[in-house]
This record gives structure tokens, sequence and C-alpha cells, in this order.
């Protein structure tokens, strides 16, 4: 194997093997200056350095972009990665994620948005284990 891909891929996995490790962990150990300290790592702050991560394995580009804790409708689709339109029809007003009504603009709390993602993530992965059990009792072997 080529020496530069090599490392390309050994970063990549590291990557992903720190992602992993962070999210499941309960406390983080880091050394600073020769001392070594041990705390909790909110949430939030898990799931953005977990994301960052698993872009950084997959060669995208990183970028950390303060939020207001009250996002716009267009802040929160960006959030999500969808179009404007698809959250206003098919998330905010069918009642998966709250929002306000400031005169006629919605705004949507940033932790409701984290919360859903955090959902939704629960859900495609309860879809696809369901999917790869159906697979193997009907014969379909994936590698």
């Amino acid at each position: 194997m080529h020496t530069e891909f090599k490392q390309h891929k050994e970063k990549e996995e590291g990557f992903a093997k720190l992602a992993g490790s962070l999210y499941l962990a309960e406390q983080v150990s880091l050394v600073l200056d020769g001392k070594a300290e041990s705390f909790s790592l909110p949430a939030a702050l898990k799931e953005l350095i977990y994301e960052a991560l698993l872009n950084l394995e997959q060669g995208n580009a990183v970028e950390l972009v303060a939020l207001r804790p009250i996002l716009s409708s267009q802040e929160a689709a960006e959030f999500l990665h969808v179009s404007r339109k698809f959250l206003i029809c098919e998330i905010l007003d069918k009642g998966k994620i709250p929002f306000t009504l400031v005169g006629k603009h919605r705004r949507i709390k940033y932790s409701d948005l984290l919360e859903y993602k955090r959902k939704l993530k629960v859900e495609q992965t309860k879809n696809l284990d369901e999917l790869a059990i159906e697979s193997q009792q009907n014969g379909f072997f994936y590698v």
C-alpha cells in the first residue's frame, strides 16, 4: 500500500475511533502542561465534536459557527441540512419540533433541534437494525 494513502487511511480510522469513544465516554481525560485532568463534557459539546470528527473522517471541511439559543426557520433549516420549506411543512407544522411565533416568524430553540436530531438518529439506527435482521431472515447478506 502506498505510504501516503496508508497514513491518510490510518488518520481517517483514528477520527472514527476517537468519535465513537468520545461519544460513549462518561469522563474525558486530557493532559495539559503535563497534568492530567478528567471531566465530563456537556452533551451538546460531545455532539459537536462527534459530528466534526465524522465529517473530518469523510474528508469534509469543518466550520464552527456560533448559533443563538433561538433560531429563525432559515437558520434551523441550515442546521438540519434541509430546505426551509421542508422544515416548515414536514417538521414544524407536523409538530415534530416545537416552535413559537414572533409576529409571523417562526422561532425554534436550538435545544429542541438537538433533541430532534438525537431522536432521528435513534430512529434511523432502529430502522437499519430491523432492515438488517429482515435481510438476514430472507437470506440476503451484505458484505
